[in-house]
């Protein structure tokens, strides 16, 4: 069987993203960012159980790893940024 978390986070890796390994609810995540983007993995074991839990799994990694706080920074940043170089 294909381990996907595994073979992602070679490819990912190998393009030059930052990988980690989470866990979320006991459910592993294999996170990847770089300089512009932030992304999770998850694996399903059926098609079934993606449709029925990807909602559910991204909303908690997303609360879990704070990103809400992260995006309201990283815009404020852009914000502040963007209007000192108007000036």
């Amino acid at each position: 069987m294909i381990d996907i978390l595994t073979d992602s986070s070679n490819i990912l890796r190998e393009y030059g993203y930052k990988i980690d390994r989470l866990f979320v609810d006991e459910k592993e995540v294999l996170a990847f960012e770089d300089a512009t983007v932030i992304g999770f993995l998850f694996a399903y074991d059926s098609s079934d159980q993606l449709i029925n839990n990807w909602e559910k799994d991204s909303d908690r990694v997303i609360v879990n790893q704070q990103l809400g706080y992260v995006v309201l920074v990283k815009s404020m940043e852009y914000i502040y940024n963007f209007s000192c170089y108007r000036r």
